[in-house]
């Protein structure tokens, strides 16, 4: 049996201890601020998505899928098609006359492709947390009620993320994907659900008539689903390249991507989910 390692939950501690409170005031903020933000943590995770990348040899366009990625947040930001297409027909291009420039022809397939993947299905993905805090606006419902549609997200997955990690530690013994993650287990999984449900109960207690019951099981349970899903994925690509974290960024946690990267499916989910509700139920 696995024992904790007490200087790595010190370190994640003090890391939680600085971003938490932050991440929070700024989702309390939200309009410019949130969007903002939501833009740079996109372009940070999309460029620790490239570097790894290098590690296959591969060359993709680092800064500017990182620019590009951030550009299509604050598209959405505005929900504005016209320039989301825009940068994205004008995105590809410029990939493509850069591949044009490199001085050897070594698989451009490679570099394009994975600068086309970094740079528009992170932000894709994590941008819905825009959506999410601006969810209110669309069927005229008070805007402070978007902090609790895009604190979900973050009570879910910080929640869960800890049931999995303490759970899967006292007592995991049965492994869930040994060819993906050799740590993860069985046990770690259902203290994901767990430890989810509790988060979007949390959510329910302190947002009023929000959520029912019925949502709290069915956003802690898919949700957490969805944010395992998305971090074996991230686990499977590292695992083939032979790291253990995309960066350093969070000490203790790894890059913004290691700790993101079970927002991926989740956050989508969760925003299609309460949009739907409030189309049929509102």
């Amino acid at each position: 049996m696995s024992k904790y390692n007490k200087n790595e939950v010190a370190l994640r501690f003090l890391t939680a201890f600085f971003w938490v409170p932050l991440i929070i005031f700024l989702i309390y903020l939200g309009n410019y601020y949130f969007g903002i933000f939501i833009a740079l943590l996109c372009a940070v995770s999309s460029f620790e998505f490239f570097k790894i990348l290098e590690y296959k040899q591969m060359a993709p366009h680092k800064l500017f899928g990182s620019i590009m990625g951030a550009a299509i947040v604050l598209t959405m930001f505005y929900h504005s098609y016209f320039f989301l297409f825009l940068i994205l027909a004008l995105g590809y291009l410029i990939i493509s006359i850069f591949e044009l420039t490199r001085t050897t022809t070594d698989r451009p397939i490679y570099h394009v492709a994975s600068t086309v993947l970094g740079a528009f299905f992170i932000p894709w993905l994590l941008g819905h947390l825009i959506f999410l805090r601006q969810l209110p606006l669309y069927f005229d419902l008070p805007y402070r009620n978007g902090f609790y549609f895009a604190l979900l997200p973050f009570a879910l997955g910080w929640l869960g993320d800890s049931g999995a990690y303490f759970v899967g530690i006292r007592f995991g013994k049965h492994k869930l994907l040994s060819r993906v993650s050799p740590k993860k287990s069985w046990e770690g999984a259902i203290g994901n659900i767990i430890f989810s449900i509790c988060g979007v109960f949390f959510i329910k207690v302190i947002s009023g008539d929000l959520l029912n019951y019925y949502d709290v099981f069915a956003i802690g349970i898919i949700g957490s689903i969805l944010s395992q899903i998305g971090d074996l994925t991230e686990s499977l690509f590292k695992r083939d390249l032979n790291i253990k974290d995309t960066s350093k960024f969070l000490p203790g946690h790894g890059g913004l991507l290691d700790r993101f990267d079970g927002f991926l499916f989740m956050v989508p989910f969760i925003y299609y989910y309460l949009y739907l509700k409030m189309v049929l139920f509102l």
